[in-house]
């Protein structure tokens, strides 16, 4: 499905329009549950729509519930950021290959500290756990890497 053209459109109005919210509703609740909804997105929903379907039909519970996971980052690394920034009225989104990651305004400090400088320790010292968390899913996300 599309749903807009980012070059004709902002991604607020893309992601607000009638036609995309109508499209997100359509992902079975036990979905948004499932730890692997960041990347399957809830099922096969073009197909469940295209055809009338009741639900995705492969699908019968989560493929795996939540677990904490936990990334060992040592002190002494240097993150280097494999992303561009692009503004966006929410904040930014960190677009890499063809994947984006969203992030608010707050976080602009601790993108630019992002460097290959700074050490993962200098930036824990400077922003903190949040500033932690932070590094920890753009690592996950494959927006950043270390020297």
């Amino acid at each position: 499905y599309v749903f807009g053209n980012l070059f004709e459109q902002s991604i607020e109005e893309i992601w607000g329009s009638e036609r995309a919210q109508w499209y997100r509703r359509q992902i079975p609740a036990q979905c948004l549950e499932c730890i692997e909804f960041s990347r399957c997105r809830g099922g096969a929903r073009s197909v469940t729509v295209e055809y009338g379907l009741e639900g995705d039909r492969l699908m019968k519970e989560p493929i795996r519930q939540p677990v904490a996971e936990t990334i060992e980052l040592d002190p002494a690394w240097k993150p280097i950021p494999y992303f561009t920034v692009r503004e966006e009225s929410f904040g930014y989104l960190l677009c890499r290959l063809n994947w984006s990651v969203p992030v608010t305004h707050d976080a602009r400090p601790l993108l630019e500290a992002i460097n290959g400088q700074n050490t993962v320790e200098r930036l824990y010292q400077e922003f903190g756990e949040d500033g932690l968390q932070l590094l920890g899913h753009l690592y996950r996300e494959d927006c950043i890497g270390f020297e």
